[in-house]
């Protein structure tokens, strides 16, 4: 017997479904807005393999969806970032500051500006 799905749930899914589009649409956005380049070290990207990182994560008020908090990365950056080793602040629409941490000793240097 089949049971028909509760409405909630279809409204959930619905809403998933519409984000995910919104997602790679802005997605697109921001990748034509860096010139399909990392936005730390330069290297030109494809859009596939473009990752989109929010300077303010969402879990501290930051939007996935604003372009003056997102950035486009390559891979290797972005892992850099994840681990802590590189962190980037500023304006993404502006400029932004790229500082690299010594994980031997923990001293953080700016590197660039851009």
């Amino acid at each position: 017997m089949f049971v028909k799905p509760e409405p909630h749930h279809v409204e959930k899914r619905e809403v998933a479904r519409l984000h995910r589009a919104k997602r790679k649409d802005f997605r697109e956005e921001i990748w034509l807005r860096d010139n399909g380049r990392c936005r730390a070290c330069r290297y030109l990207l494809s859009l596939a393999g473009a990752h989109v990182h929010e300077l303010q994560p969402r879990s501290l008020g930051g939007s996935a969806l604003a372009s003056r908090n997102c950035i486009t990365l390559c891979a290797a950056c972005h892992n850099r970032v994840h681990r802590h080793t590189l962190r980037i602040t500023g304006n993404p629409n502006r400029q932004i500051r790229l500082y690299e941490t010594n994980s031997a000793n923990g001293h953080t240097r700016m590197r660039k500006n851009f």
